[in-house]
């Protein structure tokens, strides 16, 4: 009898053990696929919260940039008439700018064609008492005098807050992305942004730099820019998902 019981307990035993290796090998795989389901839903998860707060910081930006564009629309009111001087222009912003804490700065950029770059340039210096050339920094961040072209956007009037270098002269044509932006407000009339310009401050990743078209009265034939620097902490959460 206890032989009989001793050898049922060692074939039960040796059942158990091949049945519970039995239903590791089945449940392996389901374990498995529980895991990668998990893993995936949170991949899914994160992406998501990526994805939404994209979207918010993209309508952050849009929101900025149609708060600017209404600051830009009454500065350039002041030069659809022409003859506007340094201080007048100075006074206007400063009454614009002390009521937007993002906003940073204001320029003026006037439409200068090829033709007409001597003179204004003598005439600017006169005016500044002080060197003026329409200028453009390079890959590197040099300025040198502007590469001939059919024409220029130079900063001739520019006011910040944060006391950033004046960048007088500056041509803002010859950065692509002003470039690319000032030709779509040229042909939208509507406020246009870019977001890598080097006016040469302190680099920062986020400003803003909004451009408004100033036609001449009656066609679409562009006077100039009037452009807006804006702070946008929103461009560095962008840059960071990209």
């Amino acid at each position: 009898m206890n032989h009989q019981l001793r050898r049922y307990a060692e074939t039960g035993g040796r059942g158990l053990r091949f049945g519970m290796l039995v239903a590791a090998q089945v449940m392996a795989p389901v374990v498995m696929v529980a895991v990668i389901g998990v893993a995936d839903a949170a991949m899914l998860d994160r992406d998501a919260e990526r994805t939404r707060q994209e979207v918010e910081s993209e309508s952050a930006i849009e929101g900025r940039v149609r708060v600017s564009a209404g600051d830009l629309s009454a500065v350039a009111g002041l030069f659809r008439t022409g003859g506007v001087q340094w201080r007048e222009f100075r006074d206007f912003v400063r009454s614009v700018v002390q009521d937007r804490s993002s906003l940073r700065s204001l320029a003026w950029l006037p439409r200068v064609a090829a033709a007409e770059r001597l003179s204004y340039e003598q005439r600017n210096g006169e005016v500044a008492y002080r060197s003026f050339a329409v200028r453009e920094r390079d890959a590197a961040g040099r300025t040198h005098d502007a590469g001939a072209r059919a024409e220029y956007f130079p900063v001739q009037f520019f006011d910040s807050v944060d006391g950033d270098p004046d960048p007088l002269g500056l041509d803002l044509a010859a950065n692509a992305q002003a470039r690319a932006a000032m030709a779509r407000a040229h042909e939208t009339g509507q406020a246009q942004p870019a977001f890598a310009v080097d006016l040469g401050a302190p680099a920062g990743g986020s400003r803003l730099f909004v451009f408004l078209p100033v036609y001449r009265e009656g066609s679409h034939d562009v006077l100039g820019f009037v452009m807006a620097v804006v702070l946008a902490p929103e461009l560095r959460t962008l840059a960071t998902r990209k």
